[in-house]
């Protein structure tokens, strides 16, 4: 678009263009800066991490005694299902778990669960197996 001397409103739109531009430059660095600097689960090739309340931690601690525990043993010792100690996950892969509890077992009982929790949800569970369903407090409770 021509810009003329004496034409004001050509003036105001090329610096809005302008004001636009640096705006968006900024918010592309501040995203990049933000994404680089928090903490990410990358699974399936995207980024899951959304911080887990405690009122959802303690849900989440439930489905794995009840739920969970239906198939697994309720001390998640195992059952139907294989158990899913601190020791027995230590031989495993994050992304494994990560896909099990995510997609199920075909041809077991195992379920998929990927539309019944989100990728963060997923990932908590997968982290809580890694470290004992006991070993740590979820707002001071056992």
């Amino acid at each position: 678009m021509p810009m003329y001397k004496n034409d004001k409103n050509s003036i105001t739109i090329y610096y809005r263009r302008i004001i636009f531009l640096i705006f968006s430059l900024i918010l592309s660095a501040v995203q990049t800066v933000v994404a680089e600097n928090i903490p990410e689960y990358i699974s399936g090739g995207s980024i899951a991490f959304v911080p887990i309340g405690l009122e959802q931690q303690r849900s989440l601690k439930n489905l794995l005694l009840q739920d969970c525990g239906s198939c697994h043993g309720m001390t998640l010792k195992g059952g139907l299902g294989p158990a899913l100690t601190k020791d027995v996950m230590a031989g495993r892969s994050r992304e494994m778990l990560f896909a099990t509890i995510s997609e199920g077992r075909q041809g077991t009982p195992m379920p998929p669960w990927k539309n019944i929790l989100t990728k963060s949800e997923i990932n908590w569970l997968v982290d809580t197996l890694y470290k004992g369903l006991n070993s740590g407090k979820i707002n001071n409770e056992n």
